[in-house]
């Protein structure tokens, strides 16, 4: 998924369901900042606390960071793909078969309740957004795992955009392709590398088959809906106050976004007019997401001794948030499914 749906429509999901403005942005900015987040350094406190960055974007760090950091490579995948973007499902007999992600699996499942149910904690919202990316990249990456395996290879000339598709479209999502090819060509067996960016594309339809010859039809609005739904039951339970909207009530409005073929910058305004334009009576505009807001404060800190107070702005309780969920979900949620990483 893009940011115009893990921050705003993470945000509107949020916002419906009863949070604050300001309770919905945090979680939203968390759910986004996990794409945008490599930090890796320490920050230290001038009264000797301190936090050790923890990277949860999946993208490659350049290739000089990558060889010396202890998270390159192998341990990569294990904890940054898997805990972050990949959460397998648990469903199969082999290892590479349970490491899969499916949507809304059961482990998924857990992993939103145990943190939809730990809200007094000062990093409770920082954790549900981030639990709310990953949940919703299970509705995304579907059929694909975090690890190299050959289960996530696909018979590349079986990939076909849906012919009802306009050609601008087409064009657009294939000259991606080629960007993406060009940075991640070496991944096809990693991720969702092998089908670029298509399941990141809220509208798009597609096809391909797998290199094991299993066919797979995708039509991302009726995955990502499905997923929003679910995300909204959750938000409903860990939000104290009374939901603004029944699902239904914003189920069309939610579909006909996620449904237009654009950008990334325009389906933003898409989210962004429906607000506006009283599609989610209630709701206020978020502030725009600005992922160098979090960036350049934690850049900041590098090699120099921080007031503690800094400990406690939003980009740290990011960072003490997702420590939380890589350890839960490696050390806990995943061990109780027979899953083993670390």
């Amino acid at each position: 998924m893009q940011y115009d749906m893990h921050y705003y429509g993470t945000y509107t999901l949020a916002a419906t369901a009863g949070f604050s403005n300001e309770e919905a942005e945090i979680i939203a900015c968390s759910a986004q900042f996990v794409d945008d987040n490599s930090f890796h350094d320490w920050i230290i406190a001038h009264d000797g606390g301190g936090i050790q960055g923890i990277p949860t974007a999946h993208h490659p760090l350049e290739s000089g960071i990558r060889m010396a950091m202890p998270h390159s490579g192998h341990n990569e995948c294990r904890l940054i793909w898997v805990p972050f973007h990949f959460l397998p499902s648990g469903a199969g007999s082999s290892f590479e078969e349970r490491m899969i992600t499916l949507p809304n699996s059961r482990i998924a499942k857990d992993m939103m309740v145990h943190f939809s149910s730990n809200t007094e904690s000062p990093i409770a919202l920082y954790s549900l957004g981030i639990a709310s990316h990953v949940f919703m990249d299970t509705f995304a990456h579907y059929g694909f795992s975090g690890i190299q395996s050959d289960r996530n290879s696909i018979k590349s000339d079986t990939l076909k955009i849906d012919t009802g598709h306009s050609q601008s479209i087409r064009e657009y999502i294939e000259e991606k392709a080629v960007q993406f090819s060009s940075i991640f060509g070496s991944e096809a067996k990693l991720g969702h590398g092998a089908v670029f960016t298509y399941p990141d594309r809220g509208y798009l339809k597609y096809s391909f088959q797998y290199e094991n010859g299993e066919i797979s039809e995708r039509d991302n609005t009726k995955t990502y809906l499905y997923g929003a739904s679910e995300l909204y039951k959750h938000f409903v339970k860990a939000c104290a106050n009374k939901p603004i909207f029944k699902w239904n009530e914003i189920e069309q409005g939610i579909k006909d976004i996620l449904q237009k073929e654009a950008t990334a910058e325009e389906r933003v305004g898409f989210w962004l007019d429906s607000i506006e334009n009283g599609v989610f009576k209630g709701v206020q505009l978020p502030k725009k997401y600005e992922p160098d807001t979090w960036n350049q404060k934690l850049q900041f800190s590098i090699n120099k001794k921080v007031h503690s107070d800094f400990l406690l702005e939003q980009p740290c309780l990011f960072l003490k948030a997702a420590h939380r969920h890589r350890s839960y979900v490696l050390e806990d949620l995943l061990p109780k499914n027979g899953i083993s990483l670390v």
